[in-house]
């Protein structure tokens, strides 16, 4: 059993530092672009010229001075590989604990 909970835990172990590190980029992220229908581009056209009229998404003001505000994106990939680095430590942890004998009174 011993010898069982290590290998799952060296697994863990691997997985959760493969994760952090950066597994290998999906095949959904490099889109094969394909010529739109006339009605779809005729839709993103409009719907471009009433975000400006109105001055929504890329057309909305900004504020001087703030910049581009808090980049929630950074901030979670940030927390995802805290907690990964976190998850990896105590299984490195709970795997050492268990190889170890313990000493009897």
């Amino acid at each position: 059993m011993n010898s069982t909970f290590r290998r799952i835990a060296a697994a863990l172990t691997v997985g959760f530092a493969w994760a952090a590190l950066g597994a290998p980029p999906t095949l959904a992220s490099a889109p094969i672009r394909t010529p739109l229908p006339q009605w779809q581009r005729a839709l993103e056209l409009r719907s471009q010229g009433l975000d400006q009229k109105y001055h929504l998404d890329a057309y909305a003001p900004t504020s001087a001075g703030t910049g581009a505000g808090f980049d929630w994106g950074a901030a979670s990939a940030g927390a995802a590989t805290m907690l990964v680095a976190l998850g990896g430590l105590g299984a490195l942890t709970l795997a050492v604990r268990t190889q170890r004998p313990r000493a009897r009174a």
